[in-house]
């Protein structure tokens, strides 16, 4: 389980220069998984969503690994031949959900949805800033 102790991390990027500083705050707690998601997981494909996987033929490739990972809103139904059907662990920037959430109820049934065979972990530069 996560300790709940408050953590800042600094990170000095090696292209800009710039440190940023990550905090995880005792309310930002509330919505962190309660086990540890680290440790051996064995194999894992990244799938990104830019579309280069289409034509590719790689999909029993990519669901042949204990993990896939995948970023957004990328498709895998009708696609499954090139891009897999297996999603361990899904990656959502904070405007990719919050679009999602703005849009029309009848648009959003035909948008993405989380299953329970997946986790979903959310990323933003100011993600402490959202609780």
């Amino acid at each position: 389980a996560l300790g709940r102790t408050p953590l800042e991390v600094s990170h000095k990027d090696p292209f800009s220069g710039v440190t940023r500083t990550f905090a995880v705050t005792p309310d930002l707690f509330n919505v962190l998984p309660e086990a540890d998601l680290r440790g051996n997981h064995g194999s894992c494909a990244v799938v990104g969503n830019a579309g280069h996987l289409l034509d590719s033929d790689h999909g029993k490739a990519i669901d042949a690994h204990t993990h896939v990972l995948r970023f957004n809103n990328a498709p895998t139904a009708d696609f499954e031949n090139h891009v897999g059907s297996k999603t361990s662990f899904r990656f959502a920037e904070t405007r990719f959900l919050r679009s999602l959430l703005s849009r029309d109820p009848a648009e959003r049934r035909a948008g993405w949805r989380p299953n329970t065979k997946e986790a979903l972990l959310v990323w933003s530069d100011y993600a402490q800033d959202l609780y």
